[in-house]
């Protein structure tokens, strides 16, 4: 049975996610997060891509991002499989990293998106790993909150939230 279309059309946003096979640990090192990050920095400075909001967990991220061609697969797609080929590349191992396509889930709502913007923030929160968003290294409350808004890595990422 094919699987399911994603819904897509330029400027929709959309909570993405993905998880490691197994739950295992696909940011081992604060080098592998930054690789991500810098990543995404690519889709978003090559205009498909906007970053809203962001968490990377040790076996899982969570993004909330516009999808500005309309065409959210493709770029992810280059983010993910350029990620992984590098992390076994670097790990001298071959194979998935992540448990499969990731999901997606259009945001519609202004009251939708802040509450994914909440729930993404408070990730770290809710493993135990801070007491507070913002002292999480990589997510973007700690960005906001040092009123450093991702200019530097995500130059559209917006302040007003």
């Amino acid at each position: 049975m094919p699987r399911a279309r994603r819904h897509d059309e330029p400027g929709l946003l959309h909570h993405v996610m993905n998880r490691g096979i197994a739950r295992r640990p696909v940011f081992q090192t604060q080098a592998d997060a930054r690789r991500f990050l810098a990543l995404l920095t690519c889709c978003s400075r090559n205009g498909s891509l906007r970053v809203y909001a962001y968490v990377l967990m040790m076996s899982h991220f969570h993004l909330l991002v516009r999808s500005l061609d309309g065409n959210l697969s493709r770029s992810m797609g280059k983010v993910l499989n350029a990620y992984v080929r590098s992390f076994n590349r670097s790990r001298h191992r071959d194979g998935p990293l992540f448990r499969g396509r990731f999901l997606s889930c259009p945001v519609r709502s202004r009251s939708h998106e802040r509450t994914i913007i909440r729930y993404i923030d408070q990730n770290p929160v809710d493993a135990r790993i801070v007491s507070q968003p913002h002292l999480y290294r990589f997510g973007s409350a700690r960005e906001l909150r040092a009123g450093n808004p991702r200019r530097a890595l995500f130059p559209e990422f917006r302040a007003d939230r």
